[in-house]
This record gives C-alpha cells, structure tokens and sequence, in this order.
C-alpha cells in the first residue's frame, strides 16, 4: 500500500483528534459533575494551543497539507506578471495535466501558506462559533438543563456537528468546483448575513419552542416532564417516553445546521483545500464545549461582539466576490489573517472600554399615581 501525503495528513489528524477527545471526555471529565471555571478555562487554552500545534506541524512540513504548485504559479503570474512579450502564463491550470514536482524551496513556501491559511481559517470559524454559545445559552435556560448534563449534550451536539460539516464542506466544494460561479452567491450571502447581523435587535432572539424539531417532537413522541439523568429515553409505566435531554440534543444538533449555512462558506472565501477547510472547523468546534463554560458568565460583556461578527461576514463575503472577479485583487494570507485579528481586539477593547450599561430595579421609581 502506498501511503500518499493525503493519507498520511489525514491519518495524523485522525489519531491527533482521537487522541485529544479521550483525554478531554473519557480520561479528565469522566466524572459527572459541574464543570469548573478553572476546568473549563484549562481546557479551553489546551485547545487552542493544540490548534497551533497542528498549524506549526503544517508549518514545518511534518504534516503536508496539500496545494499544488499550479495555485503557487498561478499566485506568482498574478503578483509578478511577465512582460507582454515575455512568455505567456495560462491563467489557470489545465485540467488533467500532470503537476512537476515542488522543489525545497517551494514546499516550504507552500507549508507556509498552508500554516497560515489554517490559523486564518480556525480564527474564523471560531469567531463564528463564539455566536453558538449565546444559543446554547439560551437553549439551556428555557430547557433548564442542569449544569452536571450540559456537558452530554454539548459532547453529542459536537460530535454530530463533526458529521454535519464534513457532509456540507464536501457537498460546497463539489459545488464550487463544478459550477464556479456559485461564489458569487456565496460571498453574496455572507455579505448579507453581515449587514443582517449588524442590524439586527437585541431582543431578536432565537426561540426554542419554534424550532421545528420541538414541534416534531411533541407530535411523534411522549416527552417525559423531568430528566432522568444522562438518559435519552425512560420507560414509565410500561410506556417509553423520550427525556427532555434527548430534545435539547436534537435542537443543539439543527441549530449548528442553521450556523454551518454562514460559516461553511466563510471558510471557503479563505481556502478551498479540503484538508484545511475541515481540520480548521474541527478544531473550532472541538475547542467549543470548553469555552461555552468558561465563558458562559462573561460573554454578555463582550456586548460589540455581535458587531466584529458582522464586520468579518461582511469583510470575507467581499473578499470572496473580489477573488473571483479579478485574482489581481487576491488578498495574501497574512493579511487576511491580520485584519480578522484586528477587528475581534478592536471589538473586545472596545466592549472593555464601554461596558454595557445594567440597569438596577432601585434605580426605577413608580410614576405618580
């Protein structure tokens, strides 16, 4: 059997991913019982620091991403144009033809670039995610899901949303490969979500009780009053009843579906490597659980985040069409990464800066009867 790069970077993030989620679910937080802030916050730096690990793997070749040289050539015509006289340099590669062999020299560059277009794309979609919390939030509360059970139904809906993404990021790219244009659209809507998001009130919440699911739910099955531990099902009085912790998965896992419709395609305006696209998405959502607790009492005074969320959507969505119109206005990496940086500082300062005003019930008097 040969073993490709293909196979070989997959089967390292494979057993790297593997290895991360026995340490986390099945070896330190096997016992059920409320998740600390200091568990929670030691837990969320190690899932960060383990995506820059992985990114530094990219970075120094030990795991090789993939790209071709065509994107690289293509990348350098763009940048460095031959004169008119000069030799002419095919816009895009042919279709088919076999690549040469990268030299040292542009393997490195290639991990490089492939390193960066990770870290940009996991900033992204974990900037994203960020916005899942302020739903799990408010799916927990109107469920009123103990603390002690938050942690099943944040450890399935991550395992399903593993799934679900790997399905919508191989049917985008199949899309995209077949019929380019639908970046347009793509980048369009993100662009739209943005502006959306940036106008959008405080008190447009997402509502439990209209998700489709809980109306399915009640229609196809009996739905036990309480919980009953970690168990999806009961059985009472001879008759199955399905528990309430069984629901909240069931919506925790449609509403991901409803936020991989924004961030699948804010990925692609970053990169369109299949290897890149997935593991920077994993990683984000792997990292999610832990941060949920962690930040969980803190993430209403990031009150500007909603408005960093839009600038990005809008930001990528843009850059996105541009790329496509005209590859001379493509956006190096580095920069990409560097402005999406810039814009979550600017909004965590700035919520820091102007903390959102509380208002006290002793600070309002009746009106004069």
């Amino acid at each position: 059997m040969v073993f490709t790069h293909e196979v070989i970077a997959w089967s390292a993030f494979a057993i790297f991913i593997i290895v991360m989620l026995l340490l986390d679910l099945g070896v330190l937080n096997r016992k059920e019982k409320d998740v600390t802030m200091k568990n929670a916050l030691t837990w969320t730096v190690i899932w960060i620091l383990s995506a820059l690990v992985f990114a530094g793997a990219i970075y120094f070749e030990l795991i090789d991403a993939g790209g071709s040289l065509a994107d690289i050539r293509h990348v350098q015509a763009v940048l460095h144009p031959e004169p008119e006289h000069g030799p002419h340099v095919e816009a895009e590669p042919v279709a088919n033809a076999p690549l040469p062999k990268l030299t040292p020299a542009e393997k490195t560059e290639l991990a490089h670039e492939n390193a960066l277009l990770f870290v940009t794309g996991y900033l992204v979609e974990e900037m994203l995610s960020v916005d899942n919390l302020f739903v799990f939030v408010l799916i927990f509360q109107f469920f009123r899901v103990p603390t002690a059970y938050q942690r099943t139904v944040l450890y399935w809906g991550i395992l399903g949303a593993i799934v679900f993404r790997g399905i919508f990021i191989a049917a985008g790219l199949s899309l995209l490969e077949n019929f380019p244009y639908l970046q347009y659209l793509f980048g369009g809507f993100l662009v739209y979500t943005g502006l959306k998001l940036m106008f959008k009130g405080d008190d447009d919440d997402i509502h439990p009780e209209k998700n489709i699911i809980f109306r399915l739910f009640h229609r196809f099955f009996r739905l036990s009053p309480e919980y009953h531990g970690k168990n999806f099902f009961v059985k009472i009085d001879g008759k199955w009843f399905a528990t309430p912790l069984c629901l909240v998965i069931c919506i925790v896992e449609t509403t991901d579906v409803v936020f991989a419709v924004d961030s699948i395609p804010a990925i692609f305006s970053v990169t369109k490597n299949p290897f890149i696209v997935y593991t920077s998405n994993v990683f984000a959502i792997m990292g999610l659980r832990s941060m949920y607790f962690a930040l969980a009492g803190l993430m209403q005074q990031f009150h500007y985040l909603k408005y960093g969320l839009s600038v990005i959507l809008t930001f990528v969505g843009a850059k996105m069409v541009a790329e496509h119109y005209n590859h001379a206005w493509k956006i190096p990496p580095f920069w990409s990464l560097l402005i999406i940086l810039g814009i979550l500082f600017a909004c965590m300062a700035a919520s820091w800066i102007w903390p959102p005003k509380i208002e006290h019930e002793a600070d309002k008097t009746e009106p004069a009867a």
